[in-house]
């Protein structure tokens, strides 16, 4: 019996197949998944596993090993599952930050697949960014932009740096990334925070003689005041 190694896409349906050759017949056939049995059949020559719905919990060494009154043999399948990248946020859902400030939204990605594209967007407009390569002695090494500035893009955490915040900066924030089998996506609500604030000015009654009568007219100068202004 040869081993081999299997790959598949989670949420796909998987059987292992093992061909014994035993003369005489094997009284019993084992599957294992490292050490823990998982299915026991007698008699067959040829035995199935299925995995329905495979999930990135089934990756690991499956073994099928075969008994007859002569001995023992088995061989050992690698399953490698494929899943599509998952996105978590390095911070809180609803981040908040004062105008003038620099602010950095970080996202971890894990995929046990090569990531071929990442992305940040602020609501539905994609946040553009250029990418240089610089070939180096060693391994080549790979840098981001936006405009003029460097920003830290890589397969496991992507960050996108907002310098000198204003209020037009803020709104929803998705971090994506895509691999072979799909996408994930995670966001985060940053919320701008300024004070604006007009002085009231008021001025007190007067009293004046008009026409040789006593009157009393009041005089108001009325302001608008806005203690605080928060952009939701």
């Amino acid at each position: 019996m040869q081993g081999s190694i299997e790959e598949i896409n989670e949420g796909e349906t998987k059987t292992l197949c093992c061909l014994v050759d035993s003369n005489p017949t094997p009284t019993s056939t084992r599957w294992f998944k490292g050490s823990q049995e998982i299915l026991v059949t007698n008699n067959v020559n040829t035995t199935y596993y299925t995995i329905k719905s495979v999930n990135r919990y089934d990756q690991g060494n499956y073994t099928c090993t075969a008994e007859n009154i002569l001995g023992i043999g088995s061989v050992t399948i690698v399953l490698i599952v494929n899943y599509k990248p998952v996105v978590s946020r390095k911070h809180d859902l609803f981040e908040e930050i004062n105008e003038g400030e620099t602010k950095n939204l970080c996202c971890y990605v894990d995929s046990n697949t090569v990531i071929t594209s990442t992305r940040w967007l602020n609501g539905s407009q994609e946040i553009f960014i250029t990418h240089n390569v610089t070939e180096t002695s060693s391994p080549t090494s790979t840098r981001w932009f936006k405009g003029g500035q460097e920003i830290s893009l890589n397969a496991t955490e992507i960050c996108y740096t907002i310098k000198n915040v204003s209020r037009y900066d803020q709104g929803i924030y998705t971090c994506t990334a895509e691999n072979i089998v799909g996408s994930g996506s995670i966001t985060t609500v940053l919320q701008v925070k300024s004070n604006y604030q007009l002085k009231e000015n008021a001025q007190p009654l007067q009293s004046v003689v008009l026409g040789g009568l006593l009157g009393t007219i009041a005089v108001l100068v009325v302001g608008i005041a806005i203690l605080f202004c928060k952009y939701a």
